[in-house]
């Protein structure tokens, strides 16, 4: 049986400080939320304790990537319950496992990460023996790099990336400038700042307008010019991000005129009908990122999976590999989606068709509730719900809300009002601070279409 490696995304992994000790995982999140200039990279590379175990909020807001149901999902694979393997210094390792997390320091150039997948599976799979990658967000780039710049091919079964950003994405942009819709975001920016990983993420095609002087253009990060860059070093660590994807695309493309079969064994599962930051606008030093579509996206490449937009989840070039396009399934919850769980079971399958998910067939049609990611306690809440699809929506068609609180209470459905041909709309008020579960379903006819979405209710003065 083809040896199975686990590489998660950016954060999925613990990580620990050999020097002075500090952590990263779980049960420290909330403190380096608090005070997070330990995770500042000095160039001391962290050691990686293993894989975030499970969904979590810190101070209900921030999740962290579910890793348990994808490991129950691949038991059936494995053939046993699942006990995840890393080489760890502290650790004897299990060589004769079937599936292998990879936890890496999320904060380095994925040049690096990719490096160290090489010797994680140098140190349980013997030198022929061939081997299978499941990657989550920016791990698929971790992996991309080894399968073609390191060679992995060689013996790489099948590669699949879930949500990876092969053409970057514009909300690492907005983390960058603004830092994430959590307390303290300005002091998480400073820090993030410091991670070569993350400007690897940042958009390689034109998606900011730049304003100004009578006239407006459209740039690519690295090309806002160093006068007007949101912060100092901005310009040139944006240059050295790009410089990863051309090393990147280098390999690809000799990869591709050597071996074009290998290409073939690549999967990339993306998200679908969601409505993703795609653009930014830069008046002076400020930017700004919105989900408007820039110019130079076309129409039939719009939305995503709420993080990574469809026009960056396949390597830019690379026309031979397979596509898979989950609906319903946004950036963290595609990582343990049905379809992409059945995908890695199926490995001994050679070609997708045969391979059936819980969403690979797209519904007639698809809701989904676009709010923001928080809300304060008490103040009014502007539901948004489009509905695209291949279906029309009819007149008869009406959309309902539900509000279901961490407790497990739900609200009576609230009968939302529809706008236009694609879109109902309504306001609540949310009076108690939590996390909450907004289910909007659709009916129409017989047919009913569902689409969940959580909020964090902000009590902003318990958060002071």
């Amino acid at each position: 049986m083809t040896r199975l490696f686990v590489v998660p995304g950016i954060g999925g992994s613990g990580l620990r400080d050999p020097m002075s000790g500090t952590t990263w995982g779980l049960s420290r999140v909330p403190t380096r939320i608090i005070d997070p200039s330990p995770l500042k990279f000095t160039g001391q590379t962290w050691a990686p304790t293993g894989l975030m175990p499970d969904l979590m909020y810190v101070r209900r807001v921030w999740q962290v990537p579910s890793n348990t149901k994808l490991f129950r999902g691949l038991a059936a694979y494995v053939g046993t319950p699942v006990t995840p393997q890393w080489p760890d210094p502290g650790i004897e390792v299990d060589r004769s496992a079937k599936l292998i997390t990879v936890p890496y320091d999320f904060r380095r150039s994925n040049r690096e990460s990719a490096k160290w997948l090489e010797k994680v599976i140098a140190t349980f799979a013997g030198e022929d023996e061939p081997v299978a990658i499941i990657a989550h967000s920016m791990g698929g780039l971790a992996a991309a790099y080894w399968f073609a710049a390191l060679e992995g091919w060689r013996r790489c079964k099948r590669l699949i990336t879930v949500g990876t950003p092969f053409r970057g994405a514009p909300k690492m942009l907005a983390w960058l400038c603004e830092g994430p819709w959590l307390p303290n975001s300005k002091r998480i920016a400073e820090t993030v700042r410091t991670w070569p990983s993350v400007y690897e993420l940042l958009p390689r095609y034109p998606m900011v307008q730049k304003v100004g002087g009578g006239s407006a253009s459209w740039l690519r990060p690295a090309e806002i010019p160093q006068n007007v860059e949101p912060y100092t070093g901005f310009h040139a660590h944006a240059q050295e991000g790009l410089d990863f994807h051309h090393e990147l695309d280098d390999a690809w493309n000799s990869l591709r005129a050597q071996h074009p079969d290998c290409l073939s064994r690549v999967v990339c599962v993306m998200g679908v009908d969601h409505a993703t930051p795609s653009s930014a606008l830069l008046a002076g030093r400020s930017i700004t990122c919105s989900t408007e579509r820039p110019d130079s996206v076309p129409a039939a490449a719009s939305g995503g999976d709420g993080t990574v937009p469809l026009v960056s989840a396949t390597p830019w070039n690379v026309g031979e590999v397979e596509q898979m396009p989950i609906h319903g399934a946004r950036h963290l919850p595609l990582w343990h989606d049905n379809a992409t769980i059945a995908l890695a079971r199926s490995l001994s399958v050679p070609h997708l068709p045969s391979v059936h998910g819980s969403r690979i067939v797209p519904p007639l049609l698809v809701p989904d509730i676009l709010v923001p990611d928080e809300v304060p306690v008490g103040e009014p809440l502007n539901i948004r719900v489009a509905v695209s699809g291949t279906g029309s929506l009819k007149s008869t068609a009406t959309a309902k809300l539900s509000i279901s609180r961490e407790a497990g209470l739900t609200s009576p459905p609230i009968r939302l009002t529809r706008v236009d041909d694609h879109e109902f709309r309504d306001v609540v008020t949310l009076a108690e601070p939590g996390v909450m579960t907004l289910t909007v379903r659709v009916a129409q006819g017989m047919e009913e279409y569902r689409d969940d979405r959580e909020i964090a209710v902000i009590d902003r003065e318990v958060e002071e």
